[in-house]
């Protein structure tokens, strides 16, 4: 492995990283905010949020 293919190796890892920090700031963004003013709604709340975060997952795994 040359110097050229590690460092570009780390690039690739760091933006993918940088790619799921995002996502994760971007849903904490949109299911987050309600979540902690209603705990009874948090089970249903929970599955439709899992359900999303698998669909984009998959989507993800697409490309």
């Amino acid at each position: 492995m040359t110097i050229e293919e590690y460092f570009s190796t780390i690039i690739w890892i760091l933006m993918g990283l940088a790619f799921i920090a995002i996502s994760l700031i971007f849903l904490y963004m949109i299911y987050g905010e309600g979540e902690e003013t209603t705990q009874s709604e948090s089970p249903t709340k929970a599955i439709k949020v899992s359900g999303k975060i698998i669909q984009i997952t998959m989507m993800l795994q697409c490309f």
